[in-house]
């Protein structure tokens, strides 16, 4: 059986080997004395030549299955554009994660004064229960601040990838919730398209 097979791919190989490649649908060389006329249109509908769609802008994307698409189909599949997303989201995570660590400092350090309030550096400082609350306040609101400007400098990073309901175009007429839980869908989508 197995002589069989190898002769008959040896065989083949010799055919294919005398015989010049033919394209599929070859036509006739053209007719010299036509030259002279305008080429037909080509045939739109030649499946060996599929027709891919225009691309899409995404500052025209103004509905959500649309932008799905858009995302899937062409942000997806584009390898730089997913690196982009997942060295953000470290970025976002790693900040977050000293945000949170440099808080609970500071919470530990409001209950260690408690705790030693013979030492002397406390009699120093005097703590307070609202002395603690104000710092406590006062970073959180730099915390506040700093993921604000996190959120607009993302926000404008997406603008620069074209991710759908982040450019301008025709979404300013969008109420600013139905516009920000698009943007939070997308990239919840974003995020689930880099994890996959």
């Amino acid at each position: 059986m197995n002589a069989d097979v190898t002769r008959i791919l040896s065989i083949l190989a010799q055919t294919a080997s005398q015989q010049p490649p033919q394209p599929p649908h070859a036509l006739p060389p053209p007719d010299p004395r036509l030259q002279h006329l305008p080429k037909p249109p080509q045939n739109l509908a030649d499946p060996a030549h599929p027709v891919s769609a225009p691309p899409v802008d995404p500052k025209t994307i103004t509905d959500w299955p649309t932008a799905l698409r858009f995302v899937v189909n062409t942000l997806g599949k584009d390898e730089a554009v997913m690196a982009q997303i997942k060295k953000m989201k470290k970025h976002q995570h790693d900040h977050e994660k000293q945000w949170w660590a440099a808080r609970e400092e500071i919470v530990r350090k409001h209950e260690a004064r408690v705790e030693s309030s013979q030492k002397v550096q406390d009699l120093l400082w005097a703590s307070t229960p609202e002395s603690e609350q104000d710092e406590l306040r006062t970073f959180d609101q730099k915390v506040h601040l700093r993921s604000t400007d996190m959120v607009a400098h993302m926000a404008s990073e997406f603008a620069q990838m074209g991710i759908p309901f982040f450019c301008r175009g025709a979404l300013p007429d969008r109420p600013d919730a139905e516009l920000q839980e698009l943007r939070k869908r997308i990239v919840e989508l974003l995020e689930d398209l880099c994890e996959g």
